[in-house]
């Protein structure tokens, strides 16, 4: 794939990218993105998913931003609908969004724990 904006490989494909707002998730929504697919940004971070949602924009790509927690399966039915309704389809889910606690895991507590492991094991989005 090239990152000059003139490929075109993925052109008709409809991608979500959950933690697509920053980090791996922002830089794969971009690619994608100037390959032409449709993109989803989901994350739960809502100023800088709308920051990548310009940024696609900028370059002529197509894009959304939907607010979602990937440890909430409501959140994931609404996104994937959402999708479908908004794009006519869904070929390709970047599952990214994940979530880390710097402690030993003997120091995090039980709620640091499940939420980690709800968010980047479990995400529902699969």
């Amino acid at each position: 794939m090239t990152s000059s904006g003139a490929g075109g490989v993925l052109r008709g494909k409809v991608a979500i990218v959950t933690g697509g707002a920053s980090g791996i998730g922002r830089a794969t929504a971009l690619l994608l993105a100037r390959e032409r697919a449709s993109i989803v940004i989901a994350d739960v971070k809502h100023e800088a998913g709308t920051d990548v949602l310009c940024e696609i924009a900028s370059f002529g790509g197509h894009a959304v931003f939907e607010k979602v927690d990937v440890s909430r399966s409501e959140d994931c039915a609404r996104v994937v609908n959402r999708t479908r309704t908004e794009f006519g389809a869904l070929h390709i889910l970047f599952n990214n969004a994940g979530i880390t606690r710097r402690a030993d895991v003997v120091e995090l507590d039980e709620a640091d724990w499940d939420r980690v492991m709800s968010v980047s094991t479990c995400a529902r989005c699969s």
